[in-house]
């Protein structure tokens, strides 16, 4: 009876501690996907303004964000930070939905390609809500303004200086980040336009990766096994150039290879050709604020 007494009391207590996680499963749950319910500007700040990016985690983004939200605080602007940490679009378009069902007076946000994400932005400018896009732009979608490059062109930059630098014949693998996000699409479009009738300049590979240093290692590290005679490799994501550079060296000599990146950090004593953008992350987040200002100030002006 006594053991009985003991597997029940067990029993009893495990299925307590079971409904105490499930109960706090689904508090978090409802408190991070709540659509709908206002959210209240906190107090000294004038307006509440989402940013929204795929991959908030990533260097790039974050150097972004805190540019943003610095800029913001100084204008009385309390700047939200929503979206994956690791790049999801499902979860980004997710979170893009339910700043717009809170009401926040802004969004600034990496521009995002396809017919749900034009349908939320149309949602938000009907609602009333400015959106900016940063760092990668969508022509069809309603947006209010762009903060950043014009990718294609910066793409055929990169062909530029890879038919500048040719020595002889050219056999180019790519790394790039998911082929989902517009700026990858564009970049690698303005490549392909200069080279396309370049005999001596082939493209043999390309890979994807998720946007971590790890994954553009050993995307980088397989392509090169399987494709040896690759001669240059192109970065065509900020987010990759650390880990290209390090799958490259584990394969083969740095000096071997003639490397392209996208790039937004210094680098010393590098043997290859580093790309810089000459609009820095910092530089992107001052300025999608200030847009996002510029047309508040337009609109209390036309209300005039």
């Amino acid at each position: 009876m006594r053991t009985y007494n003991r597997l029940y009391g067990s029993f009893v207590s495990l299925s307590v501690i079971l409904l105490i996680c499930m109960a706090l499963t689904l508090f978090f749950g409802y408190q991070s996907f709540h659509v709908g319910e206002e959210i209240e500007v906190k107090p000294n700040y004038s307006k509440h303004v989402a940013f929204i990016a795929l991959d908030r985690g990533n260097e790039f983004w974050q150097l972004v964000e805190q540019s943003a939200r610095a800029e913001a605080e100084q204008a009385g602007i309390y700047l939200d930070g929503v979206g994956p940490m690791i790049h999801d679009m499902e979860e980004g378009l997710l979170a893009l939905e339910r700043m717009i069902a809170t009401g926040v007076d802004g969004i600034i946000m990496q521009g995002l390609e396809g017919e749900k994400a034009n349908v939320l932005v149309d949602q938000a400018i009907e609602r009333g809500i400015s959106v900016v896009f940063v760092h990668s732009d969508q022509e069809d979608s309603r947006r209010n303004r762009f903060v950043g490059n014009d990718q294609y062109e910066e793409g055929k930059k990169i062909g530029e200086m890879l038919k500048a630098e040719r020595t002889g014949d050219e056999e180019i693998g790519i790394v790039m980040g998911s082929i989902e996000l517009i700026d990858q699409q564009e970049r690698l479009a303005g490549l392909k336009k200069v080279i396309e009738k370049e005999e001596h300049i082939n493209i043999v590979a390309m890979v994807e990766t998720t946007h971590t240093e790890f994954s553009a290692t050993q995307k980088t590290y397989e392509m090169l096994r399987e494709n040896p005679t690759i001669t240059t490799l192109i970065s065509l994501s900020e987010l990759n150039g650390s880990g290209m550079l390090q799958g490259a060296n584990e394969e083969v000599s740095e000096s071997a290879l003639t490397m392209f990146l996208f790039d937004y950090q210094e680098r010393e004593a590098l043997n290859s050709f580093v790309y810089t953008q000459y609009t820095s992350p910092e530089e992107l987040g001052v300025l999608s604020v200030r847009a996002w200002l510029d047309i508040i100030e337009e609109t209390e002006r036309d209300k005039k």
